[in-house]
């Protein structure tokens, strides 16, 4: 598989040298016209070197016969996406495929993020049927009405994530008046054995919903999802620019009912049954130096509690101390699979806040745009920065660093993560 995936990289990656050499004929009027086949997509090769926090619990859980001080890996990735369309018809794919090398071992994939047909009979009414990923919210980091689509990592919320199979319709009408446009996407969302198992309890058939209102020039949407695989949940969000450079949005979701599994001190797992609400506030403002600042303020009551994550940690340190005084692994590996029921979620606990702050080529530095992103846990003020230099110098050609730096204090969420620090260097090829 490790041959056949760089040979893959090879063979796609040398079509490009040929195309990239032509050059467009504005004499031409083919080269404007829409083309019924389009396709793209990038090689990409990332070497990361992890300074490992070996004192974490998250750390001996994982690697409890091992002691290594670092580790690093190169990971090489194959991203292919395009479309084909025919009269109303459209068909769109995008598909991942990758493998990581480190001190130890080769592991790879090959996934189908997307691929939908989708039918269009008139400018409003427009059907979907395949595997895609919805956007739903308005927030940057996160989305808590995105209730049928995979959460994003708050770290690199742009990384592409992969869909849901689904069958959907979505109606668009315009108005004249306070009232812009109204737009209303249904959608069937299957889950049964080998079809989006990872979304809920299977063999049911789940129901979702948003209505969309272009209304005073604010976005507002309304959604909902309702079915046996999870509980039923309620959201609605808004986007608005309230200057030309500055917007302001939010998202406020209701989950009744909601099930929560917790773990206490002795490794017994309990569920609670209750209401909970999520929320997010944020902006986005550009000065006139093309900085740009992202800024978030997010409530997770589906998370858990400062207590709730200490009993968990005090559970995973008796059964990492049972480890070395009987050197039986049984109940190491039974706190690692409840740590993966949401301790180690991308953000586990209740509240944080996020910033992002990136300036387009400072001090006239052509083609490049560092940043800086901060992600603060409020409950234990825990936090992690990262730093990010991007240059786009060469043709079709990314080069990006990034560092990012974890913080914080014995049982704190960045205090606990399994490494201290993490470097990155991503090169980019696009085609």
């Amino acid at each position: 598989m490790k041959q056949l995936t760089l040979l893959v990289l090879l063979l796609l990656a040398l079509p490009h040298q040929a195309v990239s050499q032509d050059e467009y004929n504005f004499d031409d009027l083919e080269d404007f016209e829409k083309k019924s086949f389009e396709w793209t997509g990038y090689v990409e090769a990332n070497y990361k070197h992890l300074i490992l926090n070996q004192d974490s619990v998250l750390y001996r859980l994982v690697n409890f016969k091992d002691d290594d001080p670092s580790r690093n890996s190169l990971q090489s990735t194959l991203q292919l996406s395009g479309s084909y369309s025919h009269s109303i018809a459209k068909l769109y794919w995008l598909l991942e495929a990758g493998g990581t090398q480190d001190e130890t071992e080769w592991s790879d994939y090959a996934d189908i993020y997307e691929t939908y047909l989708t039918l269009q009979p008139s400018l409003k009414f427009t059907m979907t049927s395949g595997k895609k990923v919805l956007k739903w919210g308005s927030g940057y980091a996160w989305n808590p009405v995105g209730f049928v689509q995979r959460p994003k990592n708050p770290n690199d919320p742009e990384l592409a994530r992969e869909g849901f199979v689904l069958a959907a319709a979505d109606y668009v009408h315009s108005y004249d008046g306070l009232l812009k446009t109204v737009s209303l996407t249904s959608l069937l969302l299957p889950v049964y054995t080998d079809c989006n198992d990872d979304f809920g309890t299977t063999d049911h058939l789940n129901l979702a919903t948003r209505l969309y209102l272009l209304f005073l020039d604010t976005d507002i949407d309304f959604m909902f999802l309702v079915g046996e695989s999870k509980t039923n949940r309620f959201g609605v969000d808004f986007s608005r620019n309230i200057t030309t450079n500055l917007e302001i949005h939010g998202e406020l979701a209701w989950y009744p009912d909601y099930e929560k599994q917790i773990v206490d001190t002795t490794g017994t797992l309990h569920t609670e049954r209750y209401d909970r609400s999520e929320a997010l506030l944020g902006l986005r403002y550009l000065t006139e130096n093309d900085t740009t600042l992202i800024a978030e303020l997010y409530h997770d009551g589906t998370g858990y509690s400062q207590d709730e994550m200490d009993d968990f940690y005090t559970y995973a340190e008796s059964a990492l101390e049972r480890y070395e005084k009987t050197n039986s692994a049984k109940l190491v590996r039974e706190a690692l699979s409840i740590s993966q029921k949401g301790y180690i979620a991308y953000t586990p606990m209740r509240n944080y806040f996020y910033l992002k702050v990136s300036n387009k080529e400072p001090f006239d530095i052509l083609y490049f745009t560092p940043s800086l992103t901060a992600l603060i846990n409020l409950d234990d003020e825990s936090f992690t920065i990262t730093p990010e230099c991007l240059y786009t110098g060469f043709d079709n050609f990314d080069i990006r660093f990034r560092a990012t730096l974890y913080s914080g204090t014995e049982r704190s969420e960045y205090g606990e993560k399994k490494s201290d620090y993490k470097f990155e260097i991503r090169l980019q090829y696009y085609f």
